[in-house]
């Protein structure tokens, strides 16, 4: 019996995503394991089997979803990395952005509330 977490592959990790923000963004399988290696996701889990399926959760689409949203906005990778800070515990700096953008980018004021509520919740 496996005791990794349910979640989804790179492929189905992207899917629920373009699926979630209705197209506004897009992601693909390869951004997301292109944010992964740049340090904007959390390493992902790997399945008990021989270890290279990586088993994406929760926390990973709410970094996925924040990562997209501002790098949409122009905002570069290195800053959206000091944003995530170490971990993505960064919650105060979540809700500094998301008070700078209510009013102007609902669609963005949305996916920075989930990632805010994601990053209040343990790994």
């Amino acid at each position: 019996m496996s005791n990794i977490k349910p979640g989804w592959t790179a492929s189905e990790l992207a899917d629920l995503v373009n699926q979630q923000t209705h197209g506004c963004i897009r992601a693909s399988e390869r951004l997301v394991r292109y944010y992964t290696t740049q340090r904007l996701l959390d390493r992902p889990a790997r399945t008990d089997n021989d270890g290279r399926r990586a088993i994406y959760g929760e926390r990973q689409l709410a970094q996925l979803k924040l990562a997209m949203a501002l790098s949409h906005r122009g905002i570069g990778l290195d800053k959206i990395r000091a944003i995530a800070g170490n971990g993505f515990a960064a919650t105060s700096a979540l809700v500094h952005i998301h008070s700078m953008v209510v009013g102007q980018d609902k669609a963005l004021s949305e996916l920075l509330l989930d990632a805010i509520k994601k990053t209040q919740t343990k790994k």
